[in-house]
């Protein structure tokens, strides 16, 4: 196979560690062309290795100044907290969906909800619809969480119950809750101790589920 083949042959895998074997046979056979290495490093990254997946992007960009590479970089950036580098790799990375995603992120951090709803862009993801809560819009929240792949995640449920607690619905602050604490049980405590839900804490609904 050459090495578009390559690439290609890669994406036609659902498996994380099958397109990582895919990739890595391409990086080992077309040393010169910064994709293979880049894309090893994205699989890596998605597997939550950083620090590989730094290296590889590092290698990719090393042998080829490339925008793709920096706004992974920049991704990884954001994962160590160095939001002034990110920014700095970020706008160097032009602006594709992916690079705008990642600014959104960092408006998220940086406070600026209503510029990260709008880069975060129309996909229905946990971080849009944070940002959507964060800039007030909580209804819209809810709609987002529903149509994205954390509808019924621990973290998509307590999402729900704070913008339910914003919109004083105490029916789904309870509901919503139970189902984030039956996924993972330290939202109970979290919860308890969450200022979004002081209004609750002498109702026996509320306390009968976080204590």
């Amino acid at each position: 196979l050459n090495l578009e083949e390559l690439l290609f042959c890669a994406t036609l895998y659902e498996d994380l560690n099958e397109k990582l074997r895919v990739y890595k046979i391409a990086e080992g056979r077309y040393a010169d062309d910064y994709r293979p290495s880049n894309n090893v490093g994205a699989v890596l990254y998605m597997q939550n290795k950083i620090s590989e997946a730094k290296a590889k992007f590092e290698k990719a960009n090393g042998i080829k100044d490339n925008k793709i590479s920096k706004n992974n970089l920049g991704a990884v950036a954001i994962v160590e907290g160095d939001r002034e580098k990110a920014w700095n790799l970020l706008n160097q990375a032009g602006s594709s969906s992916e690079t705008s995603y990642n600014k959104g992120v960092l408006n998220i951090q940086d406070g600026n909800y209503g510029d990260a709803v709008s880069n975060l862009g129309s996909d229905a993801s946990y971080n849009k619809a944070l940002a959507q809560l964060l800039n007030g819009n909580a209804s819209a929240a809810v709609s987002t969480i529903d149509n994205s792949v954390d509808k019924e995640s621990a973290q998509g449920y307590y999402l729900k119950a704070i913008a339910a607690a914003r919109q004083d619905q105490l029916n789904e602050v309870v509901n919503n809750l139970k189902s984030a604490i039956a996924k993972d049980g330290s939202y109970k405590a979290k919860a308890l101790k969450d200022m979004e839900f002081a209004s609750y804490a002498a109702n026996a609904a509320f306390t009968a589920i976080v204590k």
